[in-house]
C-alpha cells in the first residue's frame, strides 16, 4: 500500500462539486427509537471560494420527563466515488484534508449528563474481517474536530470495530479554533496492525496518535470507502428540544498515490 499522498479534489474553480469523484449523502441513526427521531433544518454541500462547505444542524428530540433518554446521530458526507475505484484497483490506506470549522454550537441539556457533540473530519471503513459482502464486519476509523456542550473544542482519533461494537479513542494535545485550517490524516498500518493519525493546527507542529487492533484483516481489504463528513450527536432532553451545529470547509483532500493512479480514463 503507497505511502505517499497524492491530489484528489482541491475544489479550485469549481461552480458545483464534481459529481465524477464524489456522491453525497446523509442519515440520521437514532438508537433512540420508538422515542421521536433526530431531525435535521439545515443541510448543505457546496463549493464556497474553492472549499467544499459542508453544514449541518440537527435537533433532539424533546422529553417527556427527566428519565427519558437515548441519543441520536445526524450525518451529512460526501463519498469518495471516482469510477476507477473498482475490485482489483490500489486500495485507498491514506487519507488526508484540511478542515476548517467556520461555525460549530453544541447546545447543553441540564437534564442529560451525556455531552452534545458537533463534528467535522474525514472517516473510512478500511478493512472487512470477513470475506462476505457485509459492512457490519467493517473496520472504521476517523479523525475528527470536535466542539463539545461544555465549550471544550478537540480533536479526537478512533477507530470503531462493527462487528464486536468495539471503539477506541484518543485525544490529541493539540486543540481547533474557528477558522484556522487543521490537516487532518489517517494512515492504515496494516502490517503493525495499527492505525496512524495525525493533525497539523496552522503552522504547528503534527501530533499525531496511534490505535492498534487485534481484528483480522485479512478478509477484504477496502477500496474507496472514505469520506468527508460533518455531523452531531444529540440527545433526548426533557421539555426542550437541544441543537447541535457544524459548518466546515474542506480542502486539498489526498489520498494513497497508487488510488489516483487508477482513475486514469
Amino acid at each position: 500500500m503507497s505511502a505517499q499522498l497524492t491530489l484528489y479534489d482541491d475544489f479550485n474553480g469549481q461552480a458545483v462539486i464534481d459529481a465524477s469523484k464524489w456522491r453525497g449523502g446523509e442519515d440520521v441513526v437514532d438508537p433512540s427509537q420508538p422515542a421521536p427521531a433526530v431531525f435535521n433544518s439545515d443541510i448543505r454541500r457546496e463549493i464556497v471560494t474553492d472549499q467544499l462547505r459542508l453544514l449541518l444542524t440537527s435537533h433532539g428530540p424533546e422529553g417527556s420527563s427527566e428519565f427519558d433518554n437515548g441519543t441520536g446521530i445526524s450525518r451529512n458526507r460526501l463519498v469518495l466515488a471516482h469510477k476507477g475505484f473498482i475490485d482489483g484497483a490500489p486500495k485507498i490506506g491514506l487519507i488526508e484534508a484540511a478542515v476548517t470549522v467556520a461555525a460549530a454550537e453544541a447546545v447543553p441539556c441540564v437534564s442529560h449528563a451525556e455531552l452534545m457533540e458537533a463534528r467535522a473530519g474525514v472517516q473510512g471503513a478500511f478493512f472487512r474481517t470477513s470475506a462476505l459482502g457485509n459492512p457490519e464486519r467493517d473496520m472504521h476509523a476517523g479523525i475528527y474536530l470536535v466542539q463539545r456542550s461544555n465549550g471544550d473544542e478537540q480533536i479526537v482519533a478512533f477507530t470503531h470495530d462493527f462487528l464486536t461494537g468495539d471503539r477506541v479513542a484518543r485525544i490529541f494535545d493539540e486543540t481547533w479554533t474557528i477558522g484556522t485550517p487543521v490537516v487532518l490524516t489517517i494512515r492504515y498500518q496494516p502490517t503493525l496492525n495499527r492505525f496512524r493519525f495525525t493533525a497539523r493546527n496552522g503552522t504547528n507542529a503534527a501530533e499525531e496518535k496511534f490505535i492498534t487492533y487485534t481484528a483480522n484483516d485479512a478478509p477484504r481489504r477496502l477500496c474507496f470507502a472514505k469520506q468527508v463528513q460533518v455531523e452531531n450527536v444529540v440527545h433526548v432532553c426533557f421539555g426542550t428540544s437541544v441543537m447541535a451545529t457544524m459548518d466546515a470547509r474542506f480542502d486539498n483532500v489526498r489520498i494513497s498515490k497508487g488510488a489516483v493512479e487508477s482513475m486514469v480514463e
